[in-house]
Order: structure tokens, then sequence, then C-alpha cells
């Protein structure tokens, strides 16, 4: 992950005191997950501020999103200042071509991190428009919002390509250390989420193959894996394998209604 939440905030502080209009493009980029063409399309009839909504064009449709009270503020302030009319691009003129205008933030991008590496030692690498994107969805998922969260928001086709913007492998090792079953946890979670039945407070799988299993508990309120029946033999092969390696084989598992982990099979009850 290019940037963690607080050294974030520092960025976008300095950039709200330095520069507003791109402070305000690079928040809506941020807050609402979308690609800078799409905050470069938003015209001023785009903007409900009576029922407090907020729609972006993409190719595939309108989508639309709650405006948030700070986001709101700041673009009826900008909107005023700027003397727009109903029809005006609030970002751009009509005139200027859509990858001089993301070429030109993504510059300023470049120079306002640069300054910050060489003033206050920043230490961050180089950023565009585009990592802003990727950064919402990272620290949601940090922060501990579950992927169906961040699908919805980014609007993506399925779960996988929201899954791939985000760098979700990375994440979970981040986020969960490796010498922990919290990422198994963490994986058998979301598998369950993105079918499409409704679940429980608790799901219970079968764990084995014919001749021998067990049975478990994943508890989604404690966040705990309870063993509910032993077959001495089966445990000791779960045991033995190291959770990141039972987290990795989980991971790259098709969903279904099983999954063979190390050799044995899980099955939903």
């Amino acid at each position: 992950m290019k940037l963690i939440k607080t050294k974030f905030n520092e960025l976008l502080y300095y950039i709200h005191e330095d520069n507003y209009k791109n402070y305000l493009m690079l928040k809506i980029i941020y807050t609402y997950g979308r690609n800078a063409s799409e905050i470069f399309n938003l015209k001023n009839t785009d903007i409900d501020t009576i029922k407090d909504t907020i729609t972006f064009h993409i190719n595939t449709g309108d989508i639309t999103y709650p405006l948030i009270p700070q986001i709101k503020d700041g673009l009826i302030g900008y909107i005023y200042d700027q003397e727009l009319k109903q029809d005006d691009y609030i970002f751009r003129r009509p005139d200027e071509a859509m990858e001089i205008v993301i070429k030109k933030l993504n510059y300023y991008l470049d120079r306002t991190v640069d300054t910050l590496n060489k003033t206050i030692e920043f230490n961050c690498e180089k950023l565009t428009t585009k990592d802003f994107k990727i950064l919402r969805g990272q620290h949601l998922f940090l922060d501990g919002a579950k992927l169906h969260v961040i699908h919805d928001l980014y609007r993506n086709s399925n779960i996988q390509s929201t899954k791939k913007n985000i760098n979700y492998n990375e994440l979970v090792e981040l986020k969960f250390p490796c010498n922990t079953l919290d990422k198994v946890f963490q994986e058998f979670t979301d598998f369950n989420l993105y079918t499409d039945e409704r679940f429980d407070d608790t799901d219970i799988f079968t764990v084995g193959d014919e001749t021998e299993s067990i049975i478990i508990e994943l508890d989604y309120n404690e966040q705990t894996i309870n063993l509910i029946s032993d077959e001495n033999e089966l445990t000791s092969k779960i045991e033995e394998v190291p959770p990141a390696e039972l987290c990795r084989m989980l991971r790259h598992m098709d969903t279904g209604n099983f999954r063979f982990i190390n050799g044995l099979r899980f099955i939903k009850n």
C-alpha cells in the first residue's frame, strides 16, 4: 500500500491549504472511489442539493451516491465562486481535453508529494489520481469494511475485480499476522459473503473426506473458528499447515459450495 491513512490525511490537509480546487476533486475521487475522468465529466446539473445526491456518468450508465455534507458544502461554495451555469462542467472548460486536465492533476500530485518528501520527510512514493481511488478501498478494508461494501462503492463487475483493484492479498498479509488464524477466518468470511444465501451469525462446515472429517463453526460476531467434532488424525493434518499457507490456498480456490485445503474438502452444512 502506497500510503497509510494518517499520512494520506496529512497530504489532503496540505492540498486543502494549497489548492482548494484540486483538493475538492481529489476528495471526490477518494470518497466515492471514482476515476478522474468521471470527476472531470461532472456538470452542475449532476449535483442535487435538494435530494443530496451526486451522479457520475460511467461507461455502463449513471450511478448516484449520497452527497456527504463536507463535499456538498465545498461544491456549493466552489460553484458559486466560479459563477457556473446549470449545464457547465464543474472542474474543466468545455474546450479542455480530458487527457490534458488529468495530466495536469497528476502533475500537481507529483509535485506536491515531491515537495512534502523534501520538506517534512513525508517518505511517499509517486501518487496518481488512480492511487486515490485504490487507497479508498484499501483504507476501508483496513478499517474493517467487508469486501462487499468496497465492491458496492467501486461498482466493479465482480468481486475478483474489486480484490485486484485493492491488492487484496497484500492487504490480508498486512492486516493479519502470518502466525494467527485470523486470516483463515477472514478468508471464510469473504467466501461466504459472496454467495446468494443470507447467512446467520454462525456457519457450520464439515471438513474432510468420505472416511474422516471434523465439523467446525465460524462465529462471525466473535470472529472465532470453533471445533465442534474431532477426529484426531484429521485435526492434526490441519494444525500442521501454517496459517499463512492455509490462507494462501483458500485465496486461490474457486468459489462454490466447497473448497479443498491441503487435500481436505470444506463443505458448508
